[in-house]
């Protein structure tokens, strides 16, 4: 009679072994042959960070309407007494516009580090002539995956164009791997390439991210809007091509034949549908060619349009690598007003406490972005809430105040306008208290559509404050 074996111990011992390399891999480099390899750490409940004061978060660097670095600066002692009294008028404006409001507000308010504190000044101009102009106010938020599914845009673009006029969801990619989840339109789609600035950094790029080419014979894009939308009356293509390509438009239930002329190699925009109301769209190419798909915009002839351009996993550095010919066409094809940079979550992390490097770095691709859209005004939003469990619960991690700093000194260096996502969650209770409520995800890091409404609303207010502002000093 065969002895039954005991694997008791030899489990044991599989087990303990197993623990212990999963163990090790906590202590390996942060780099390897110019590898990165994600974090590992079995026992990072168990661990203790260091603690922060949770005022660290709001006045890092003072951040908001109440400070003296929102208000004109008097460095200058050669100004003309012209320009004195104008700069006297922007700081009345400014004192009166922060007394009519509560501390809440300023907290969560917009910090404009330009020189004279006129850092929107190009935008809210637009604005102000907003009916006469023959174009919408284009606004493009650029960002990684906290934005991604039209997420906070989505809310901030309903809301801007319920002041200030406009239809339609703005820019669109061909595809989307987050087609799936975005409410403001319904996105489907067939047989589409996507080379994106991540993955295909040999391609000429535009500030979007993306270009698309089809698989095949047949691709094919269609949009439609919620019932509950209003509707858009311009369809604009953006593509680039070296020879005639003919594609079938469908509105609602008319088809017809449209030729997108060659543009000898070169980005263009054609307007492929306007002139009537439509909330569907679709976009059929039966020939199987050779060009360049950067997408499409939907939007009204007039109001304000709002961009959402996501790319996960974007630290927001590849803006530097972006295409200088191709943008300042896009440029000429799609001018911008103003422009919002939304990174960070991609570079937080747990171990590292300095991001002079990464804003160093990022200084040169917000200048070469301002380069490239000369007449856009640039805001940077600063980090979002993330947190991180410690000690059995969950608190923001100490690496997202850091990186904030940073961000904001960046600001500062740049001399353009700066808003915090960061200080605005905390006024909400912060992400924990977010994703408790449904307004987060329970990766405490990415916002629900409900919370990114009320980060909207917050951003919005801000937006108001400062309109009122330059109504003010007009003249």
């Amino acid at each position: 009679m065969s002895r039954k074996r005991d694997y008791f111990f030899k489990a044991w011992a599989l087990f303990l072994v197993v623990m212990l390399g999963l163990i090790t891999l906590f202590f390996l480099p942060k780099e390897i042959f110019g590898w990165s390899p994600k974090p590992i750490d079995m026992l990072g409940d168990l661990r203790v960070e260091g603690f922060y004061d949770e005022s660290e978060v709001v006045d890092s660097i003072p951040s908001g309407a109440n400070d003296k670095k929102n208000l004109p600066s008097a460095k200058n002692k050669n100004l003309s007494s012209k320009e004195r009294a104008r700069q006297a008028k922007r700081r009345r404006a400014y004192e009166s516009i922060i007394a009519s409001v509560d501390s809440t507000t300023l907290q969560t308010s917009i910090s404009d580090y330009s020189e004279e504190r006129t850092g929107l000044k190009r935008f809210f101009g637009r604005v102000g002539k907003i009916r006469k102009m023959d174009r919408p106010v284009h606004i493009a938020v650029l960002g990684d995956s906290f934005i991604e599914g039209d997420i906070l845009t989505d809310a901030i673009r309903s809301a801007l164009q319920q002041r200030w006029g406009g239809s339609g969801v703005g820019w669109l990619p061909m595809s989307s791997e987050t087609a799936g989840f975005r409410q403001s339109i319904r996105h489907e789609f067939s047989a589409w390439q996507d080379k994106s600035l991540l993955h295909a950094k040999g391609e000429r790029h535009l500030i979007t991210g993306h270009v698309f080419r089809p698989k095949s014979k047949g691709a094919w894009s269609k949009y439609t809007l919620p019932k509950s939308n209003k509707p858009f009356n311009r369809a604009t293509l953006y593509y680039r091509s070296s020879q005639d390509i003919p594609i079938r438009i469908t509105v609602q239930d008319s088809t017809e034949t449209v030729i997108l002329p060659s543009s000898e190699d070169e980005l263009r925009g054609y307007l492929i549908a306007s002139g009537r109301e439509m909330n569907s769209i679709r976009i059929d190419f039966d020939k199987e060619s050779l060009f360049d798909c950067y997408g499409l915009s939907l939007e009204a002839a007039t109001g304000v349009s709002v961009d959402n351009m996501s790319l996960r996993g974007n630290s927001g550095l590849l803006l530097a690598k972006a295409d200088e010919e191709l943008n300042k066409a896009f440029n000429t094809e799609r001018p911008y007003d103003l422009i919002i940079l939304q990174y960070g979550l991609n570079v937080a992390n747990a171990g590292q406490k300095d991001y002079s490097n990464y804003t160093k770095q990022m200084k040169k691709a917000i200048v070469h972005l301002q380069e490239l859209y000369p007449n856009a005004d640039v805001m940077l939003f600063g980090v979002s809430d993330r947190a991180k469990r410690s000690s059995g619960s969950f608190s923001t991690m100490p690496a997202i105040v850091k990186l904030h700093q940073q961000q904001e000194l960046l600001a500062q260096e740049l001399g353009i306008t700066f808003w915090s996502p960061l200080n605005t969650m905390k006024s909400l209770g912060g992400i924990t208290e977010m994703a408790r409520k449904g307004q987060a995800a329970k990766d405490y890091t990415h916002l629900s559509h409900k919370g990114g409404q009320k980060i909207a609303e917050k951003f919005v207010e801000a937006l108001i404050l400062e309109e009122k502002y330059y109504n003010a000093i007009k003249n």
